[in-house]
Parts: structure tokens; C-alpha cells; sequence
């Protein structure tokens, strides 16, 4: 029962203060309105094509290796760190 008595008065002083700052509340409707449908206008402007799903991991049926200089990965586990930057920086 007290739950009930503490939302009703919630509730009222909700609308008392909603009632007090009118413009302030109507300013707190309108701009997600606004910009919800300029989010939409800005969307139907935009042109939309499906493109052809792409495979960057092979060229030309060989598999994409990079080059070393590139490549940031330990070689093996017998390398240390600083051989595998002594070989970078060759």
C-alpha cells in the first residue's frame, strides 16, 4: 500500500513541475523529434547500393602474405624480441 502512496505522489509532483516549466518540457519532446526525423531525411537522401561482398585475404587465388617489414608477428618461438626488431629495422 505505501508503494502505491509514494508513486501517486511522485507521479503528481511530476506533473506539478511538468506543468511549471512548459517550454522546457515541450523542448524535451520536440528535440529527439527533431532530430529523429532529420536522421531520417538525412537517410533518404543518402544513396544506397548493395555491393558485392569482397575477399581481401586472397589475390588471385594466392593467399595475401605481407611483406616482412610489415609482418608483426613472432616468426617462430626460438626468435627474441629484440632479433625480431634487429630484423625490422634492416
Amino acid at each position: 500500500m505505501g508503494s502505491a502512496t509514494h508513486y501517486k505522489a511522485l507521479m503528481r509532483k511530476n506533473w506539478i513541475l511538468w506543468k511549471r516549466n512548459l517550454c522546457v518540457s515541450i523542448i524535451e519532446l520536440a528535440c529527439p523529434l527533431i532530430l529523429f526525423g532529420l536522421i531520417i531525411v538525412i537517410r533518404g537522401l543518402i544513396d544506397t547500393k548493395n555491393e558485392e561482398a569482397q575477399n581481401f585475404l586472397y589475390d588471385g587465388g594466392a593467399m595475401y602474405v605481407p611483406q616482412q617489414e610489415y609482418a608483426f608477428f613472432m616468426p617462430d618461438a626460438a626468435h627474441s624480441f629484440v632479433e625480431f626488431s634487429r630484423q625490422l629495422t634492416e
